[in-house]
């Protein structure tokens, strides 16, 4: 199976996408945090460098972590958080099943 090309869709008219991602190079976390109106004009953002060592799941939580904070700090009404860590974001979506616990 090959992988689809990926376009970024906007969001719905009166509702904000936040983007975030996390990269890990050399032990230092990248994130990055990226709000987008309906018509893809950039809100603002954050990015920024960890030097904590920890897991890509942990890095990726931690940068959806931040995209909350962005979005409290805003009070946007509705929002949409738009990750690519799968098996994140299997866990939100069974939530009633999983009962794993993330490994530090």
């Amino acid at each position: 199976m090959s992988p689809r090309p990926q376009k970024r869709e906007k969001p719905p008219i009166e509702i904000i996408k936040i983007n975030v991602d996390a990269t890990i190079v050399d032990s230092k976390i990248g994130i990055g945090v990226i709000p987008r109106d309906s018509d893809g004009f950039v809100l603002g953002g954050n990015v920024g460098v960890k030097g904590e060592h920890m897991c890509v799941e942990w890095a990726e939580l931690s940068v959806l972590i931040e995209g909350t904070n962005w979005d409290r700090s805003h009070n946007y009404n509705k929002v949409i958080f738009e990750f690519n860590c799968a098996s994140l974001v299997n866990r939100f979506r069974k939530h009633q099943e999983d009962i794993t616990i993330l490994e530090h």
